[in-house]
C-alpha cells in the first residue's frame, strides 16, 4: 500500500491536472479496507471481477455494474480506490451492498447498436451477456467514468430493464464529435486543453461507425426518443476534454423528459469524483 501511495503521487506531480485526480484517489485509497475480487475471462476478448467487501454481506438481487475510463481495466474498481470507498460508504450507513460486477474488452471501447470500426462492442449483446453473468439480479444499476460514463449511459438508455445509472464526468458532447464545428467552442471552456479535446473527439469519431450512428444512439438522442431513467450525472468545472457542456446537455434532457437528474457540477479536472455520492445514490432508489 506505501508502494501504491508513493507510486500515485509520485506520478500525479507531473501536472496540475493529474495531481488533482491523484491526490483525490490517494484519499479514496484510504478511506477503507480493499475489496474482495474474482477475475475471470470470457469470450470475445471479456475480462471481468465479481466484487465484495472485505467482510460482511452483499445484496445478490440488486447488481451494479461499473465501467471503466479510457485506460482502464476491468480491475480499475480497485486499483484507484473507488471500491474501498464506495463500500466503505454502505458500511458508514449501515446498509447492505450491491454485487458489484466490472467488465472490459481493452483499455478503450465503445458500446453501440452498430458496431462498424475498432473496439466496438454490440450493445443488446452486452445487455445479454450481464444477464446471463447475474441471472438472479432483479435491479440492475450502472456507473461508469469518462469513456465508461458514455457507456454507462448508453448501456441503461438504450436497453430495457435498468433502474438507474451514474454518470460520472462522462466522455459527452452537446453535439456530433464528427463536426469540426465542434472543436473550438470546447476549447474555450475553463479547464480544457486543446490537445485533450482533439482526444475526446477521437474517442468517437476513431470508433463509430459514422456520424449518423451518434445522431441515432447518443445519449441526448435516445433520451429525446423517450428513454429516461433515475440518473446521477457529475462532472469537473474545469474538466479537460471539454464534456462540461456535455453533462449540461443531458440534464437538460432529462428534465425535458420529466425526470430530472440529480445533477452536480464539481471542482477541478477531469473525473475529480469520488465514489460515497455514487453509493449514496443508489441507497436513495
Amino acid at each position: 500500500m506505501r508502494l501504491f501511495l508513493a507510486l500515485l503521487l509520485l506520478t500525479s506531480a507531473s501536472s496540475g491536472c493529474a495531481f488533482g485526480r491523484g491526490l483525490n484517489f490517494t484519499k479514496q485509497y484510504l478511506s477503507g479496507p480493499a475489496p474482495r475480487r474474482e477475475c475471470f475471462e470470457g469470450k470475445d476478448g471479456l475480462k471481468a471481477c465479481r466484487w465484495q467487501p472485505k467482510s460482511g454481506p452483499v445484496d445478490d438481487s440488486t447488481l451494479m455494474v461499473f465501467l471503466h475510463y479510457s485506460t482502464g481495466d476491468e480491475r480499475s474498481f480497485g486499483t484507484i480506490g473507488i471500491g474501498r470507498s464506495f463500500y466503505a460508504r454502505y458500511k458508514l450507513k449501515g446498509k447492505t451492498p450491491p454485487r458489484v460486477l466490472t467488465l472490459s474488452y481493452g483499455e478503450n471501447w465503445l458500446l453501440s447498436h452498430d458496431p462498424g470500426q475498432r473496439q466496438v462492442v454490440t450493445l443488446s449483446a452486452f445487455d445479454s451477456l450481464i444477464k446471463e453473468l447475474e441471472p438472479n439480479a432483479k435491479r440492475r444499476f450502472a456507473w461508469g467514468m469518462s469513456m465508461g460514463g458514455y457507456n454507462a449511459a448508453e448501456l441503461t438508455l438504450g436497453t430495457p430493464g435498468w433502474n438507474g445509472a451514474a454518470i460520472s464526468c462522462p466522455a459527452l458532447h452537446p453535439a456530433n464529435p464528427f463536426d469540426d464545428a465542434l472543436e473550438a467552442p470546447l476549447e474555450k471552456l475553463p479547464g480544457a486543453v486543446p490537445a485533450t479535446v482533439r482526444d475526446g473527439r477521437a474517442l468517437f469519431t476513431t470508433r463509430l461507425k459514422d456520424p449518423g450512428t451518434w445522431e441515432r444512439e447518443n445519449p441526448l438522442a435516445l433520451v429525446r426518443s423517450g428513454s429516461a431513467i433515475p440518473m446521477l450525472i457529475e462532472i469537473n468545472t474545469k474538466d479537460d476534454y471539454g464534456f462540461l457542456t456535455g453533462a449540461r446537455a443531458l440534464k437538460d434532457a432529462l428534465e425535458s423528459a420529466g425526470r430530472p437528474p440529480v445533477y452536480r457540477e464539481l471542482p477541478g479536472t477531469h473525473c475529480v469524483i469520488g465514489a460515497a455520492s455514487v453509493a449514496d445514490f443508489l441507497m436513495s432508489l
